[in-house]
């Protein structure tokens, strides 16, 4: 997981498989961070995750839920193909707002 500020927003790249494990440790203690600085304004950049499973959902779910609590934005952006597909078939996509790029994301915060 590479973390960046870029105009406002805390936008988190990960990469390779969103399936657990000590992911969810270092993106909760990531968010709980960003989240005690002040920060509201979250993107995590997909186009790198070659794979999810349930267990990812609930990485995206927690995040989402825990940023939304604390009065922030969660956002997804670059979401490849098949993850798209699972957020379609499990009607996350309704839930998760999705940009193309890390910048129409951002921008959306307005």
């Amino acid at each position: 997981m590479n973390i960046k500020e870029q105009q406002g927003a805390v936008v988190l790249d990960l990469k390779g498989k969103l399936t657990g494990g000590p992911l969810l440790e270092r993106l909760n203690h990531t968010l709980d961070n960003f989240l005690e600085q002040g920060k509201k304004n979250f993107v995590i950049d997909l186009s790198r995750v070659t794979s999810v499973n349930s267990s990812g959902i609930g990485i995206l779910i927690c995040s989402y839920s825990k940023v939304k609590n604390n009065g922030g934005t969660l956002k997804l952006a670059k979401v490849t193909h098949k993850i798209q597909h699972i957020l379609s078939m499990t009607k996350l996509n309704l839930i998760f707002e999705n940009y193309n790029s890390i910048e129409e994301a951002i921008k959306s915060f307005g």
